[in-house]
């Protein structure tokens, strides 16, 4: 079975698990989100390297904001700092390991295909209330993002 480092980045706190590819969560908890992109990359480094024994294959981080394929989130959210850099290169070469991030409602509409509520479906819309509020839509399973990373993801950031 092959596992991952799940992450969601909130404007409060940073929840995180080792998730199996099959959908098995373990060891769920969460952090105050960090004050600083430094100590946010510190955590994750930190907590790969005490996973050593399991080999992760990859870190999956959902994030608020418009995510980049490049690893670049843009908009604005409650983490301030997540807009801008390359978070995906900064937590790659602090891990080593493969990193995807994508929107974190996104993430929802997708967990919710895959495991939850829509299973079998191809159209969602999903509302993800936090700190802020988002949505994003999925026609046919897929997000329906255009290049600007914006376009039919709603996002307030209170």
């Amino acid at each position: 079975m092959t596992h991952y480092f799940a992450i969601d980045i909130g404007g409060t706190f940073v929840k995180y698990s080792i998730i199996s590819d099959q959908g098995t969560i373990e060891g769920a908890s969460k952090i105050a989100t960090p004050k600083t992109l430094d100590e946010l990359i510190g955590f994750i480094s930190d907590f790969c390297a005490s996973q050593q024994q399991r080999d992760l294959a990859g870190i999956a981080i959902s994030s608020p904001g418009g995510v980049s394929e490049s690893g670049i989130i843009y908009g604005s959210s409650a983490v301030h700092y997540l807009h801008g850099p390359n978070i995906k290169e900064l937590i790659e070469a602090s891990t080593g390991l493969p990193v995807h991030i994508e929107n974190d409602a996104n993430c929802a509409g997708y967990a919710e295909v895959w495991q939850g509520a829509a299973q079998g479906k191809k159209d969602v819309l999903v509302m993800v209330i936090g700190t802020s509020i988002g949505g994003a839509s999925l026609k046919m399973g897929k997000s329906t993002k255009e290049p600007t990373c914006m376009a039919e993801n709603l996002a307030i950031c209170c």
